[in-house]
């Protein structure tokens, strides 16, 4: 059923100044003066940071209509130029920068009033063209004028188009902006369990189970003044008890049906009784709400695609496929290209998290029958059932490498990093990245031919008129030395491909993002992100002669926003149609040589990941695990390194937890950022020669609500949420709702026995399921299993105490 697109039809027609970036002086001394080892990001100038300056000073000195001339014509003329931000280290354009200042005024400050007297006309005409369905006009206004009398109703309008085309995050984050009410304070008293600045459901469960506390205390909490809070309008009459309604409703069009009811309590409890409007019906909020509630349970799920285009199945990198399944089967396998890297120095002498066996380099990508491979010299298209060619000459080779391209895949002489082959396929569409596998080198011309193709699946795997595109410099005619692609198919979202672009001269690197048009093959834009040392470049020794390198940095992407990890030090955000960067936040890198544990330099097949409002990264130069708001770039949490260095796989999770995969499977609190439990528990860390028993062997993937963990020979599988053991939980407290601070012991929770994979003459590798065939690609074979959908996917034990270790 799709009952929310007949409610959500009639919605769009309508329904003290900050502190100075003296707080974080840190910042800017890093940004303008650079050390050896320190990060370059694209900075506003000089000029252009003196203006705000002046304003601010403008503003505390009571120089009104100085300040409001000023931060207007640094929105109207600045561009898009990053300078910092005030509530935690990071960068974000001034025009965001400018409006937050506005923002953050009293509602009767005579600044605000000047301001709007100045700019409501103009907002009010952009909010009438948008109520006549020009959403760039709204999103002019909520980006430009989000302090005007008109911000909030733009944000409200453009959150209920966001429902109506399926983007629930979108929404809400725009329905979050309208009031301060909507979302967690910047410093929630400990007993909410909320994080600055988050969503409020998850405290529903707490007030249930707390009995010091009830909702007239979280009530006080919202109602308290917030001085200072980021990207929201302060002085709203829209009612919010009809906001609070929209976001139930989010949540059941999504089927988040445990979120929904979270919400609903909310609503009832804070405005009990409350009417208003809501799906072009005026009445009651509150039991409309709970009748569709309720009859959601009977909705059919959203059909997943059966395809697996590009890691992580999905642009975001955290898809799932449909169903739980079990294994039949051996249908084919195929030898790979055995890739060794005697020579690799980052992590020489120590075990490479989840690689028992060996280099583990090949990503396969699928759409119906077809099968992309990607080796060091060729590229090849098999047929999914059988194995056999599928388009092509001899074993379905659609392309060949010539000898000097081939020539750099040897890596004969010491190097950093190790070589990464995959493929994205979109709208029939294959593209893989080809050249040599370095992207940085003390030769240039080690760097030379780093290109994209583009092969039409529908044409047998031809090549696109307008592909390759070779990676250039800047300016066409300057010179191409030090330039290459990273090692990672571009990713295709609507009519452009996005990949980094890297500029290194053996000391440093410079990235960028690319976006060219499929159409016709020209770069459209070039986005400069940051610049600095590499962790290969930090670790290496001043005596020694420079490495040569292979850095891949895979993309994610969502609503128009492509994320980047740099692994230097920081994440981007850029606008995927205009370049525009939207934030960079950086992190803490950890130190090269030192006696930490260091499987994290194995990280570099794993894209940043897209799992609801959040953005898991997962960066080379750090052990830790990384959460962002994909909105705005704050930091949500970091983990602790030591317990997730040796993750070198993000792959995926719910509201409740991340899941990720080195030499163990984890479960990460997705609230705290807590490892709440691993498989297996014990045995020693990555950064010593020995490793725990069983250890993975590839990269998992999430079947329905199933986990599929490989290992050298044998396939493990988990429910995606682990369980508390004890305490039991209570009544109230639904098993998602707990987090990592509730008390008791978290265990994963195992299915069946483990699949011996032996039985089918295969071996672990990399996961990825197309139909009904489950895909292995190993270190040196591909492998396809025959699977169908499971018929007791609920049969479950305590995986800590009933699965045997193994011989792994």
């Amino acid at each position: 059923m799709r009952v929310w697109l007949v409610l959500m039809g009639p919605l769009v027609a309508f329904a003290q100044p900050a502190a100075t970036n003296e707080a974080y002086p840190d910042t800017a001394r890093l940004i303008e003066n650079p050390g050896p080892a320190e990060l370059h990001v694209p900075l506003a100038s000089n000029a252009i940071r003196t203006s705000l300056n002046r304003a601010l000073n403008f503003l505390e000195r009571g120089h009104h209509e100085e300040a409001v001339d000023l931060l207007i014509r640094l929105v109207e003329s600045s561009g898009d130029p990053l300078v910092p931000r005030v509530d935690q280290p990071g960068w974000i354009p001034v025009r965001r920068r400018c409006q937050q200042l506005l923002c953050s005024l009293p509602a009767d400050s005579e600044a605000l009033r000047i301001y709007r007297r100045q700019v409501d006309p103009l907002a009010r005409q952009w909010l009438e063209q948008g109520r006549e369905g020009d959403n760039a006009a709204l999103r002019h206004l909520a980006e430009n004028l989000l302090a005007s009398s008109y911000g909030d109703e733009a944000l409200l309008a453009l959150g209920d188009v966001a429902l109506q085309q399926g983007e629930v995050d979108v929404a809400r984050r725009h329905w979050s902006g309208i009031s301060p009410g909507l979302s967690a304070p910047l410093a929630p008293p400990g007993w909410t369990g909320l994080q600055p600045g988050g969503p409020l459901w998850p405290v529903a469960a707490r007030i249930a189970d707390d009995a010091a506390h009830d909702w007239p205390d979280l009530a006080a909490v919202l109602d308290a003044e917030r001085p200072g809070q980021r990207d929201i309008c302060g002085d709203t009459e829209l009612p919010l008890a009809e906001l609070r309604a929209r976001f139930v409703l989010a949540s059941v069009v999504e089927g988040n049906r445990e979120r929904a009811a979270a919400e609903l309590a909310l609503l009832e409890a804070l405005h009990p009784g409350a009417a208003g409007k809501l799906g072009g019906a005026t009445g009651p909020l509150a039991p409309r709400l709970r009748q569709l509630l309720e009859q959601s349970a009977g909705w059919q799920a959203v059909p997943i695609s059966r395809d697996w285009p590009m890691i992580g199945k999905q642009p975001r990198r955290s898809g799932r496929a449909r169903d739980a399944i079990e294994l039949g089967e051996r249908l084919w396998s195929l030898p790979l290209e055995k890739i060794e890297a005697p020579f690799e120095r980052l992590l020489r002498g120590y075990r490479r998290p989840g690689e028992p066996q060996g280099l583990c380099p090949y990503h396969v990508s699928a759409t119906g029958d077809v099968v992309a491979v990607v080796e060091p010299q060729r590229v090849r298209l098999i047929h999914l059932r059988t194995g056999a060619a599928r388009f092509g000459s001899g074993e379905g080779e659609v392309w060949r490498a010539e000898e000097w391209q081939h020539e750099f895949q040897r890596l004969s002489a010491p190097h950093a990093g190790t070589p990464f082959y995959d493929a994205t396929i979109a709208q029939g569409r294959l593209f893989v990245r080809r050249g040599s596998p370095l992207t940085s080198s003390a030769n240039p011309d080690n760097l030379r031919g780093s290109q994209w193709l583009a092969m039409d699946l529908s044409r047998q795997g031809r090549q696109l008129g307008n592909f390759p595109v070779v990676c250039q410099p800047d300016q066409p005619l300057d010179d191409p030395s030090g330039w290459s692609f990273d090692n990672a198919a571009p990713l295709p979202v609507g009519g452009h491909v996005f990949g980094v672009a890297r500029w290194n001269d053996g000391v440093r690197s410079t990235l960028s993002l690319d976006c060219y048009e499929i159409a016709t093959g020209r770069r459209r834009w070039r986005t400069r992100l940051a610049g600095g040392r590499t962790w290969a470049q930090l670790a290496q020794s001043p005596e020694d002669p420079v490495w040569n390198e292979l850095s891949a940095t895979p993309l994610a992407a969502a609503d128009g926003v492509i994320y980047i990890c740099t692994s230097l030090g920081v994440v981007s955000a850029v606008n995927a149609e205009s370049g525009e960067i939207l934030w960079e936040t950086p992190y803490r890198r950890a130190r090269p040589n030192s006696h930490e544990r260091q499987g994290h330099a194995a990280r570099g097949s794993s894209p940043c990941m897209v799992l609801g409002s959040l953005l898991i990264v997962a960066p080379r130069d750090t052990g830790c695990i990384i959460a962002l708001d994909r909105f705005d770039g704050g930091m949500v949490w970091s983990t602790d390194a030591e317990l997730t260095e040796d993750i070198v796989h993000l792959v995926g999770g719910d509201d409740a937890f991340v899941v990720a995969a080195g030499d163990r499977l984890h479960w990460i609190d997705a609230r705290t950022g807590h490892v709440v439990c691993r498989f297996p528990s014990g045995g020693s860390q990555s950064g010593s020669r020995a490793g725990p028993r069983p250890r993975g062997a590839g990269r998992p993937l999430i079947a329905g609500e199933t986990i599929l963990w490989p290992t050298t020979d044998r396939l493990f599988s988990f429910r995606l949420r682990p369980v508390l053991s004890a305490p039991p939980l209570s009544p109230g407290m639904a098993p998602g709702a707990a987090s990592a601070t509730t008390p008791g012991r978290w265990q994963p929770l195992g299915i069946g026995s483990p699949f011996d994979l032996r039985l089918r003459a295969a071996r672990g590798g990399h996961l990825s399921l197309v139909d009904d065939v489950l895909l292995i690609a190993g270190t040196d074979h591909l492998t396809a299993i025959a699977v169908t959908a499971a018929t007791d996917p609920s049969a479950a034990v305590a995986a800590n105490s009933e699965i045997p270790p193994g011989r792994d």
